[in-house]
């Protein structure tokens, strides 16, 4: 049997640490398969260590990238899969070939699929708003004949149905796994230290700059700070690539004479990110919208309280280990801000008694992971 394992539109980290401690328990526990793996040719620089039973195949996008990648979900990748004899086709991420002549499985990772918020489409330029609008009604045709679609939570499986009307019973609940470098954080959890009164509260924002990511509520984030004399006593350090778009660039100069409070670290390394939640106090997540996310799961690795957004998403990974506020709202968030400087102490006890029970209950391990999702592909292939 060989079973196309599609991510060819491989960019963002999540999904990637997924891939990566996915493919040796999933190779492992089906020998007797073999895997096709789809990766962006951006990607042939890196280093892929491969089972022998995975072969890598790289898709080469033009310079015109989302022109390409229509092309290739809607003619090329279902041609390719033909050539390379998949059985079966996994699309492990948002969009696949809206038709095929094989059993077709979906790993939903795009959150704004199943998000339609209007708070979604106002962060978003005109022209990313006209190209949703077609990733959607792609992804509908998509899911209508695919055989099954997998999901990481209830949350996102119930918006799933509603929305597309998918039957319950195509829908798959498969919890990701914890990834290896989340237990390194809990192995070296630390405790920053606080000195009276006047520490600083440090908050670690750490996402890529994208529309959702919310990084445009901090200009009034930092003027609230301000107005309640909070300069020296918060300071919130981001991660961005600092080029990734024009948005960014600007949001990155309008900030620059406010580097009393905000700093912006740049793109952290696997190890860097260690550095930064051992050195910091408490995540600070504005989003407006995940599919899960692993960010929440290494801050409480970490033993660190949890700033972030009241929605639905983030209630279901967080419980009760998060202060929540509107992250629309400077004020509100400011309100989080200050709650979490007079009770850091407290906060941060519970988050560490209690984070081992709340990952357990939102994420798997890859061998689970793996076993769900070849149980899976074993149900829908082609009887012999």
């Amino acid at each position: 049997m060989r079973i196309l394992l599609d991510v060819s539109n491989l960019g963002a980290t999540g999904p990637e640490i997924l891939l990566r401690n996915l493919l040796s328990p999933l190779a492992e526990l089906a020998r007797d398969v073999t895997f096709l793996l789809l990766l962006p040719s951006s990607k042939k620089q890196e280093i892929w260590e491969l089972p022998p039973n995975v072969k890598a195949h790289f898709v080469h996008r033009s310079r015109i990238r989302e022109f390409s990648r229509m092309w290739d979900i809607n003619f090329a990748l279902a041609r390719l899969s033909e050539k390379l004899g998949a059985n079966l086709y996994f699309t492990f991420g948002d969009l696949g070939p809206a038709k095929l002549s094989i059993p077709h499985i979906i790993y939903l990772h795009q959150a704004y699929m199943v998000y339609t918020e209007p708070e979604l489409n106002n962060s978003l330029p005109l022209s990313e708003r006209i190209k949703l609008r077609y990733q959607r009604s792609h992804f509908s045709r998509s899911v209508r004949n695919a055989s099954a679609v997998v999901v990481q939570t209830p949350v996102v499986a119930a918006r799933l149905i509603k929305l597309y009307g998918v039957p319950f019973d195509k829908v798959s609940v498969i919890r990701p796994p914890l990834p290896s470098h989340v237990q390194k954080l809990k192995d070296a959890v630390t405790t920053p230290a606080v000195v009276g009164k006047t520490v600083t509260l440090n908050l670690l924002f750490l996402a890529t700059y994208y529309a959702h990511k919310n990084h445009a509520i901090l200009p009034g984030v930092v003027k609230e700070l301000r107005h309640r004399n909070l300069t020296g006593k918060v300071h919130i350090h981001m991660s961005l690539d600092g080029n990734r778009r024009k948005e960014e660039t600007v949001l990155l100069s309008n900030l620059a004479p406010d580097r009393d409070i905000i700093t912006n670290m740049g793109r952290l390394t696997p190890n860097g990110v260690r550095v930064a939640f051992a050195s910091t106090d408490a995540l600070f997540q504005p989003t407006l919208v995940e599919t899960f996310g692993l960010i929440y799961l290494e801050a409480m690795a970490a033993g660190k309280p949890i700033l972030t957004s009241d929605r639905d998403f983030s209630r279901y990974v967080c419980g009760d280990l998060a202060l929540y506020f509107d992250p629309h709202d400077p004020v509100s968030i400011v309100d989080a801000i200050e709650h979490l400087m007079t009770n850091l102490a407290a906060f941060r006890k519970k988050v560490r008694l209690k984070a081992g029970g709340q990952i357990s209950s939102v994420a798997g391990t890859p061998e689970s992971n793996a076993l769900e999702l070849m149980d899976l592909f074993r149900k829908h292939m082609p009887k012999t």
